[in-house]
């Protein structure tokens, strides 16, 4: 999960900033820039799942220039900061891996209606296959989308009417 190319912030070169703050203000403008720095940090990379325990030795995590990393803990503190903003979703009880939505599936789902109207594949049967890896999505921001990140987005367009998802694969719109 390296990033190339990604520009930390100034505060991932702070040494308290791997340390929860016991001070509440202090400690609410930390998971603020935490929040911040995990979903453009997954916007850039372009990755969906993040798994703690791997993370945790990785540069997201970990500034080995610092010799500074987050424990357990605290990255779980902060990634259920982020449940409750709606940007993770955990996937098992223990909370060890987790879904990372940098943008919400509403946001996606008004993008995914975008292309479909621009592309021309209103009142067309697609599958959920060729919404993240067709021809038609290749060089936007859905080739690869993560296909359950895809089907919440496709939920929100089937509560517009915009879109009927039908069988496991099959979608019009």
């Amino acid at each position: 999960m390296a990033a190339k190319g990604f520009t930390f912030p100034s505060l991932y070169s702070f040494p308290p900033f791997f340390t929860l703050q016991p001070n509440h203000d202090t400690r609410a403008k930390q998971l603020n820039e935490w929040c911040d720095l995990i979903c453009a940090y997954f916007r850039h990379t372009g990755e969906y799942k993040l798994d703690v325990n791997e993370a945790l030795s990785q540069e997201l995590f970990n500034n080995q220039r610092l010799n500074r990393k987050l424990d357990a803990n605290s990255a779980r503190a902060i990634l259920d900061e982020l449940a409750r903003r709606g940007n993770v979703e955990w996937e098992d009880a223990e909370k060890t891996r987790c879904l990372v939505m940098w943008r919400s599936p509403g946001e996606w789902a008004a993008k995914l209606y975008d292309l479909v109207q621009s592309s021309g594949m209103t009142d067309t049967v697609c599958t959920i296959f060729e919404l993240h890896s067709g021809d038609t999505v290749a060089g936007t921001e859905f080739e690869g989308i993560d296909e359950t990140l895809l089907r919440k987005a496709l939920a929100e367009l089937e509560k517009q009417g915009k879109a009927n998802v039908f069988s496991e694969d099959g979608v019009k719109f």
